[in-house]
């Protein structure tokens, strides 16, 4: 079977096939055609010349598909975070102070390196006592735990069992 196209500019093709809610969808979208020249002149030709675009539709497809998939991957991470936050508020009798939330936030989102008390006091804008007091709170309540990996500095990661 044939698939057959209108001239349209490629990305209006994209954006009437991707609504605009789906934001990470589009950006996506966006995104791979602005990388994809070879695409855009696939469909150049076809438009041009046989009118003939399964090639750019199975390009298309594909870059979709990764474009659900990360939807997927970003909507399941709000989900968890959602859920993390529920349960804490579930199960403390006192409610986190801003530097514990914008931390325990940052490692949800998945945090790079070793959190340690001094990169902790850094990021919260606070004195390495008052890092210390937040994370000892944090770990009383089991919502942080002490990292496996031991060495010159003590660090910290979410405890799986809170998440």
């Amino acid at each position: 079977m044939m698939a057959t196209v209108a001239s349209h500019a490629p990305l209006a093709i994209c954006s009437w096939l991707v609504p605009m809610e789906a934001r990470s969808a589009s950006t996506a979208c966006r995104r791979r055609f602005s990388v994809s020249a070879n695409c855009i002149t696939t469909l150049w030709h076809t438009q041009k010349q046989s009118l003939d675009v399964t090639e750019w539709l199975a390009w298309f497809l594909d870059m979709l598909h990764g474009a659900v998939d990360q939807a997927q991957h970003t909507l399941d991470a709000v989900l968890a975070k959602t859920l993390f936050w529920q349960r804490v508020s579930a199960a403390s009798l006192a409610p986190l102070n801003e530097r514990q939330a914008k931390l325990v936030n940052r490692l949800l989102d998945g945090f790079g390196g070793k959190l340690t008390s001094s990169k902790w006091a850094v990021i919260a804008k606070c004195s390495p006592d008052t890092a210390l007091r937040d994370i000892t709170d944090l770990l009383a309540r089991g919502l942080l735990r002490k990292s496996d990996k031991g060495g010159r500095s003590t660090s910290y990661e979410l405890n799986d069992a809170s998440r």
